[in-house]
């Protein structure tokens, strides 16, 4: 009788732990759309922090009302994330400005540049950004792929590169 009650506890236990996280993956967090001061607060802190100044009110409110939906699209995006994820969408130095202002600061639209005419900058972070995948392969792949000998490692052809044929 006691080892059917133990029994029978060890299968409660085991049912609650495997349907518990299936009822929590299901619960959704609801989005929760900012108020207006509050979304107003935050602009005004996002503009201390950048640094960000405009010439005129007309321009602030254009650029706020763009920092508006973009933080607006970042909250839904971020819900049910944790703080510290790192696919979590933050405020960036970019935040307020709207997608034609943003393609003329990046280096693929440069206004003031001759059609057809190459940008530097554009070509030398190309340029970083291939050689920090080369680093990361030579320093993350290589070794699984090749090993300490230098050699592939497994795979159809190993024993071919190991045989001496003379």
């Amino acid at each position: 009788m006691r080892s059917s009650t133990t029994l029978m506890a060890l299968l409660l236990l085991l049912l609650l732990v495997v349907v518990w996280p299936a009822a929590a993956a299901d619960i959704q967090i609801p989005y929760r759309e900012r108020s207006e001061e509050e979304t107003r607060r935050v602009f005004v802190e996002w503009k201390a922090k950048v640094g960000r100044t405009y010439s005129s009110i007309g321009e602030e409110e254009c650029h706020y009302a763009t920092f508006k939906d973009n933080l607006r699209d970042i909250d839904k995006r971020n819900v049910g994330r944790i703080h510290s994820d790192p696919l979590r969408r933050r405020l960036n130095n970019f935040s307020d400005l709207t997608h034609e202002e943003h393609r003329a600061v990046s280096c693929l639209t440069r206004s003031g540049r001759a059609k057809g005419s190459v940008d530097v900058d554009c070509i030398h972070a190309v340029w970083c950004l291939c050689f920090h995948y080369l680093f990361l392969f030579y320093t993350l792949a290589a070794p699984a792929i090749f090993g300490s000998s230098g050699r592939a490692v497994g795979g159809e052809y190993s024993s071919v590169f190991q045989r001496n044929p003379f």
